[in-house]
């Protein structure tokens, strides 16, 4: 999970901007976590189904 919250927390990412969002609104880390892991997931979703 540690890999996970890092990697999330990189400057330039599209996850980074709904994560920072997310805690903005004042949901809790786990929440704004997994809410960014469903994300990815459309994305890698969406790249299988296209290739």
């Amino acid at each position: 999970m540690a890999l996970a919250k890092s990697s999330l927390e990189t400057p330039h990412s599209l996850i980074d901007a709904g994560m920072l969002r997310l805690k903005a609104e004042g949901k809790p880390s786990k929440v704004a976590i997994v809410a960014c892991m469903r994300k990815l997931l459309c994305y890698a979703n969406s790249i299988v189904k296209n290739f």
